[in-house]
């Protein structure tokens, strides 16, 4: 709460997020929004009160304002004032670095393309509109209210043209940089920003073009500063980062040649490399396969012809042992996972549509029944895809995946979940759990199905995100069939999902607690004095040796504690969990957990 506090008061006097936001085609920023936007920020402001008196300060000011960054902006919700406040404070952060590198190199600020260009960008920081923190927003926002635009097809070519511009105006940057003089590069690069990075549409494609356009700009125009002030090329952060922007604009330009991005549901904490479900092994995908194309078809297929209660009570408790056991313990990995997701749906909804159909409800009354449609030939497209992939891995050798291990959740996943997902659940059962005259089941049942597949587009393929996203789906899912078996005359005591949902919902918030609990970043108080606490959020680079041109090994979140081998220079040398040694930048560490 000190943190917060602070951070409200800090940006009260300096960043208030710009009111661009208000007119743009994005959805505007929620409350909880602002405070993931206000969190953000707070790394990036402590930088600032750091002195700089020589270039290498300035040098490793840079060093500093990149790796908090990235950690600060790797990750961010998708709303109005989010995405206009992300571009700003990397350009106006990263003119502040190149201006003062120019300064201290004897430009004089009549000749400094910054000071030319930017006569107030000290003060500039402070007219990023200050209404975001005094308006009243609403939490409630319908889902549908926070879907992105998509761009025109007549805004995919601009974009595409945005980003080769760039790549040009860079190589002639370069080019003149190098046989003329470094400052004109800059003032080439600063031209070129503004004049198209305001051109930029509000729309979906558009939004990763713009974070990497902005990073890309800026850092070109402080590499060609740091360059004019003399500084090694080894010794100039810049030229990689600007290299890695390169890299992945032209990635980026690749996939808009080839289809849209599909973001269909909600905003999504998104613009950083999500995580990725490990592979599975071959015995895994050989016994998920077995069981959904025998015991999980042969199921569907008895459901599709429902004779009364006792029926009924009957596949309920089928399902259930399934669930109980296979379902249960079937690994959380890339090739099954789909198919167990769409397995925990089926028989739900199979259920439900069966017990509905016992009362006279024909398929173009039954609120289940595209749901079952639509889901089973997913199912079966599943089983065959699987069947085709088996039968290749089987004729060639070495095409088999290695099991991995599920990776833990990096602060931006947890605060989806926090942020979105719990809500939206919490809803549902609000909704579920009314007893007033207007209740709407159909509605409530339709609702359900929303949120299912939001869950499945949103839904972080992370340990702690999935643990939560997987009860979540589980407690809706056992929901509906037990309304429809008990409406169809099911006695209470033979339906098995009344007494499996209070314990899910327990289950639920415990799981829930320890989501919460990632996000603290407590570590223990009886730590070594080797023992250093990972201080960016959410998350720093570790390298393979002591710079930030070096690959990068591994990441660790913020609060994490290390053990450190080595802190006697800027750089600090850990070792990992496999015995290996790497590096990371010492300003990011310290000998006591951070605040949560």
């Amino acid at each position: 709460m000190r943190r917060i506090l602070l951070i409200c008061l800090l940006l009260s006097f300096t960043l208030v997020p710009t009111a661009g936001g208000q007119d743009s085609g994005f959805t505007r920023c929620s409350e909880h929004e602002v405070r993931i936007l206000l969190l953000s920020l707070f790394d990036l402001e402590v930088l600032d009160f750091r002195p700089i008196e020589t270039v290498d300060d300035i040098v490793r000011r840079g060093t500093a304002l990149l790796e908090a960054r990235d950690s600060s902006y790797g990750l961010l919700p998708l709303c109005a004032e989010a995405i206009t406040m992300q571009r700003s404070v990397i350009m106006i952060k990263g003119d502040k670095v190149g201006q003062a590198a120019l300064r201290m190199a004897g430009v004089p600020d009549g000749a400094n393309p910054y000071s030319l260009h930017y006569p107030d960008l000290l003060d500039l920081e402070k007219t990023l509109s200050p209404d975001i923190l005094s308006d009243l927003r609403s939490e409630d926002i319908e889902s549908e209210g926070r879907r992105l635009p998509s761009c025109s097809a007549s805004d995919l070519a601009d974009l595409n043209a945005l980003a080769t511009g760039f790549e040009a105006a860079y190589a002639r940057a370069s080019e003149t940089g190098d046989e003329v003089l470094w400052i004109i590069a800059v003032n080439q690069i600063l031209t070129w920003r503004i004049e198209n990075m305001s051109t930029l549409p509000d729309c979906l494609e558009a939004i990763e073009l713009g974070y990497w356009l902005s990073k890309a700009t800026t850092d070109a125009a402080v590499q060609f500063a740091l360059n004019h002030a003399e500084v090694a090329a080894e010794d100039n952060p810049y030229g990689a980062t600007v290299n890695r922007a390169r890299e992945l604009l032209s990635s980026w330009r690749d996939q808009l040649r080839l289809a849209k991005p599909e973001h269909q549901g909600a905003i999504v904490v998104a613009l950083g490399p999500a995580s990725q479900l490990p592979a599975c092994s071959i015995e895994q995908i050989e016994k998920a396969y077995d069981v959904l194309q025998n015991d999980v078809l042969d199921l569907t297929l008895r459901l599709s012809n429902p004779g009364g209660p006792d029926d009924l009570a009957q596949f309920a408790a089928e399902h259930m042992a399934l669930r109980n056991s296979f379902l249960a313990a079937a690994p959380v990995c890339a090739e099954t996972f789909e198919g167990i997701w769409l397995t925990r749906q089926v028989l739900g909804d199979y259920i439900a549509w069966a017990s509905l159909l016992t009362l006279g409800y024909l398929p173009d009354r039954n609120p289940f029944n595209d749901q079952v449609v639509e889901k089973v030939l997913q199912l079966k497209g599943w089983i065959s895809d699987t069947k085709e992939y088996l039968q290749r891995v089987e004729d060639s050798e070495g095409m088999a995946p290695e099991g991995g291990d599920l990776p833990s959740c990096r602060d931006g996943e947890v605060t989806y979940m926090i942020g979105y997902a719990m809500p939206d659940f919490d809803n549902l059962m609000n909704a579920l759990f009314d007893k007033s005259d207007d209740f709407d089941v159909i509605k409530v049942i339709r609702d359900s199905f929303k949120l299912r597949d939001q869950l499945w587009l949103n839904l972080p393929r992370c340990k702690q995100a999935l643990a939560v996203g997987n009860m979540m789906r589980q407690i809706i899912g056992d929901m509906m069939p037990s309304i429809a078996l008990n409406v169809a005359g099911v006695n209470s005591a033979d339906i098995p999902y009344i007494a499996e949902h209070h314990r899910d919902l327990d289950s639920l918030d415990d799981l829930q607690l320890e989501l919460l609990a990632t996000t603290d970043g407590a570590a223990s108080a009886t730590a070594a004095e080797n023992h250093y606490y990972v201080t960016a959020n959410p998350y720093v680079n570790i390298r393979a040796c002591a710079s930030t041109s070096c690959d990068i090994v591994a990441t660790a979140r913020y609060g994490e504690g290390l053990t450190v081998i080595d802190d006697s220079s800027d750089w600090y040398e850990v070792r990992l969990e496999g015995g290996e040694t790497a590096f990371i930048a010492g300003y990011l560490m310290s000998k006591t957990p951070p605040d949560a």
